[in-house]
């Protein structure tokens, strides 16, 4: 596959491609920076792509596992915060058992 012919399928399928991060990811900014980033492996990658109708499965595979990597690390990111809140929530319960023991 030439650069051209991957730079005419990516100018055909983004579109589709944006609203399907936009579906996923339920965020269109968030989206948009995905679709950059499918767009970025596409153009890396086009010269490895042997078969030409490939193209196609290979471009939503991108999508599909780019979108899901970013929930992975936002998962991540929004637990480590819930696991925070609940350590300072525990340790304020424990402060304010103490303070009323003392009085």
């Amino acid at each position: 596959m030439t650069k051209e012919q991957m730079e005419s399928i990516i100018q055909e399928n983004m579109q589709k491609v944006y609203l399907y991060c936009v579906k996923k990811l339920e965020n269109t900014a968030l989206a948009e920076d995905v679709a950059s980033d499918i767009i970025l492996e596409l153009l890396r990658s086009y010269n490895r792509i042997r078969n030409d109708e490939a193209v196609y499965g290979y471009m939503w595979s991108v999508a599909n596992n780019l979108c899901r990597n970013y929930w992975r690390r936002s998962e991540k990111k929004h637990m480590r915060k819930f696991q925070m809140n609940l350590l300072v929530l525990a340790v304020f319960r424990q402060k304010k058992a103490m303070s009323r023991k003392k009085n």
